[in-house]
C-alpha cells in the first residue's frame, strides 16, 4: 500500500469509527438534548472525514473541491438545524428543563413569560362588554 492509500484508508476508517460513536450515543444517552448532542458532533466529523477520504480516493481536482464543498456546507448547516432542533425540544418539553445542571436558556425563557405577563397587566377587563377583555387605551402606541 501507498501513503496515499493509507491516509484514504485511515480517513474513511476515523469517519467510520466517529459515526459509530455517534450512533452509540444516540442510544446510550438518557435524553433528548444528550442524544442530539451526540448526533450532531459526531456525525459532523465522521461524514467530513468519509469525504475528505473519498476525494482523495477518486484523485479527480473536480471531484476534490466537491468534497470540500460538501464539508463546508456540512460544518455551517449542521450546528443550525441542531440548535434549531434542540431550541424546539427545550421550548416543548418543560420536564426537560428542570433535568439541566446548567440552563442558560432559562433567562430568556424568563425574559419572554415576563413580556408576556406585561401583555396580560396591560389589558383590563371591560364591565360594559360583560368580561371581554381590551387593550388599555392609555398604554396604546399613537399611529404614526
Amino acid at each position: 500500500m501507498t501513503t496515499v492509500e493509507l491516509i484514504i484508508a485511515f480517513l474513511i476508517l476515523a469517519g467510520a469509527l466517529f459515526m459509530l460513536i455517534g450512533a452509540l450515543g444516540i442510544v446510550r444517552f438518557p435524553d433528548v438534548l444528550s442524544r442530539m448532542h451526540a448526533a450532531g458532533m459526531a456525525t459532523t466529523v465522521g461524514i467530513s472525514a468519509i469525504l475528505l477520504g473519498a476525494g482523495f480516493f477518486f484523485r479527480d481536482e473536480f471531484l476534490f473541491y466537491r468534497m470540500l464543498v460538501l464539508i463546508l456546507l456540512l460544518f455551517a448547516t449542521s450546528p443550525i438545524s441542531t440548535t434549531a432542533l434542540t431550541r424546539a425540544v427545550y421550548n416543548n418539553e418543560p420536564i426537560l428543563r428542570r433535568q439541566l445542571k446548567h440552563d442558560e436558556m432559562a433567562v430568556t425563557v424568563l425574559d419572554e413569560s415576563m413580556l408576556d405577563e406585561s401583555k396580560i397587566s396591560e389589558t383590563k377587563v371591560d364591565e360594559s362588554a360583560n368580561g371581554a377583555t381590551s387593550a388599555n387605551p392609555a398604554r396604546m402606541p399613537t399611529p404614526t
